[in-house]
């Protein structure tokens, strides 16, 4: 989907979202997890998603539209009309983004 040195980048907000989204896994059971520091790292995934949140906002989603052609947002839009047809994995919080924009082919 995206071009160039833009790949890259894409593979490090794939692992920013691996690394958000383990932190509120550790309670998908609804207990809070017992480890002591959990909170605390909560709490740092929170503020890592809001940053991650804003380079989205301000980075991908405007390359998106600058790089992205008419048949990719075609490929997009019938990813997402698919909706739920791709269950989430067992103790993940959401779709991963190669199972959101497979149809839009590769990157």
């Amino acid at each position: 989907m995206f071009r160039g040195s833009r790949t890259g980048r894409h593979a490090a907000l794939e692992a920013e979202h691996r690394r958000i989204e383990s932190v509120p896994a550790e309670a998908a059971d609804g207990a809070t997890p017992s480890d002591p520091t959990w909170p605390d790292r909560l709490m740092e995934a929170m503020a890592e998603l809001r940053d991650h949140i804003l380079k989205e906002q301000d980075g991908v989603f405007p390359a998106a539209l600058a790089d992205l052609s008419t048949e990719d947002w075609e490929a997009v839009e019938a990813t997402r009309a698919k909706g739920g047809q791709h269950p989430v994995p067992a103790g993940r919080l959401s779709a991963p983004l190669d199972m959101r924009f497979e149809a839009a082919g590769p990157s």
